[in-house]
């Protein structure tokens, strides 16, 4: 499964570089710009940065208070405060759902792109996060 996520995330990395690449060929070289490049890059980063938040970024490297968590209050308090952060994630998934069906009413770009589609690894990002809180808690616990 790791190296499912892993080649998603070079796929997305990929398709950045190939439209960065796309992008400057076709302007410095040919003097002939495209516009699709553009949308290409904004939307394989927005997908790229919310998979790699979502299942790579491991627990360590994550926005934490960790000197107040880590060794002085315990495990159990860890544990609270990664099920409030998930309980946070869980109650803006369904408000982020709404918001992108609302905006995939809309298309913009070269490439004619639906908003909601643009944004919608934003879920991924949602559903991601406090699991591999979770798993790496219940992992470290493990280990020790």
């Amino acid at each position: 499964m790791k190296k499912l996520f892993e080649g998603v995330g070079v796929l997305l990395f990929a398709l950045m570089f190939i439209g960065f690449a796309a992008q400057v060929v076709s302007r410095y070289v040919f003097n002939r710009p495209v516009i699709w490049s553009n949308d290409l890059i904004l939307v394989s980063y927005l997908w790229w940065f919310c998979w790699a938040s979502a299942f790579f970024v491991q627990r360590k490297h994550h926005i934490s208070y960790h000197p107040l968590f880590r060794g002085h209050l315990g495990r159990l308090t860890q544990l609270l405060a990664i099920l409030f952060v998930a309980a946070m994630f869980l109650l803006a998934l369904p408000s982020t759902i709404d918001y992108l069906s609302f905006a995939s009413m809309q298309r913009v770009g070269a490439l004619n792109l639906r908003v909601g589609w643009m944004f919608a690894g934003f879920i991924l990002f949602l559903l991601g996060v406090p699991a591999q809180l979770l798993l790496g808690w219940w992992y470290e616990g493990r280990e020790t």
